[in-house]
């Protein structure tokens, strides 16, 4: 990112449908961003959001001369939830655009692969979790059934829980994946959208321990879906962290830890009421009560 030119980085906004060039369109869209370009251009991506999946429904582009309507005809939804890291998929879209009055057919194919993740910091939304997505785009533009346009274009976008498009980098055309001139988009604010969808690119699980109560040790499960550093403790009734049991950088799966009922110096604990915590720096899960008899 820092390899591209200041005059191809553009600043975005998730919008209301009253600040779009039509406000019609797309119905079931429920979240539009919108940017203008150079030469006063103004384009509007629609889509369907829910935490299960992420719809592209189309698009709206604005010039001076006139406004064409993008439809996504046939496409299957982009992208799955919960999204892991290590995921990659093919999908495909058949979509339909009118130019100067010419209506044309795209066909696009494009695999994806969600290749990283981390914290990224922006001056307008803050530190947020993020997962990105690496996507190539195989487009065929064709007239009447007859090949117009034939090329591919390397995306990648940065996903975060409230921001589905904090970031994106699109390259030039039938560029190669390490590329570094392109353009690239940056959400700039939150002017309003339609529903407020929570989506989870990073799942972790604290599941319900077992015997418990117990004696004399109980099996604690859990589960991460991406690699990412967790502390699993045992805290007591006043807050005090008694027993760190798991502390580290772990890579993805299911998992289980005994705690034999002692603090972190061996030393067996008093029976009562404990509590078993999930930190990550995604979050934390739900807390596990535990009674040691």
């Amino acid at each position: 990112m820092t390899d591209v030119p200041a005059t191809n980085a553009l600043e975005v906004a998730i919008v209301s449908r009253d600040d779009t060039p039509d406000p019609s369109a797309f119905p079931l869209a429920n979240l539009i961003v919108k940017w203008e370009g150079a030469g006063r251009e103004v384009v509007c991506g629609y889509a369907n959001l829910t935490s299960a999946s992420l719809s592209v429904l189309g698009a709206v582009v604005e010039t001076l001369d006139e406004t064409t309507l993008v439809t996504v005809l046939n496409w299957p939804p982009l992208l799955d939830f919960p999204l892991n890291y290590g995921n990659s998929y093919l999908t495909a879209a058949v979509g339909e655009v009118t130019f100067q009055g010419i209506p044309m057919i795209f066909l696009d194919s494009a695999g994806v692969e969600v290749d990283g993740w981390g914290t990224v910091i922006t001056e307008e939304m803050g530190s947020n979790s993020c997962l990105r997505l690496k996507t190539r785009h195989h487009l065929i533009i064709t007239i009447a059934g007859i090949p117009l346009m034939d090329f591919t274009v390397w995306v990648y976008v940065w996903m975060a829980p409230q921001y589905p498009d904090l970031a994106i980098m699109v390259s030039e055309l039938d560029a190669d994946e390490d590329f570094t001139s392109g353009i690239f988009v940056r959400l700039g604010a939150v002017l309003g959208v339609e529903e407020v969808v929570q989506i989870s690119p990073v799942t972790f699980k604290l599941a319900s321990p077992y015997p418990n109560p117990f004696n004399p040790e109980t099996t604690i499960p859990y589960t991460i879906d991406a690699p990412m550093s967790v502390e699993l403790s045992i805290y007591n009734t006043l807050g005090q962290r008694v027993r760190t049991l798991i502390e580290g950088k772990s890579a993805p799966g299911n998992y289980s830890v005994v705690w034999n009922g002692t603090d972190n110096g061996g030393n067996q604990v008093g029976t009562g009421v404990y509590y078993c915590r999930l930190l990550t720096p995604q979050g934390n899960a739900p807390t596990q009560r535990l009674v040691l008899v």
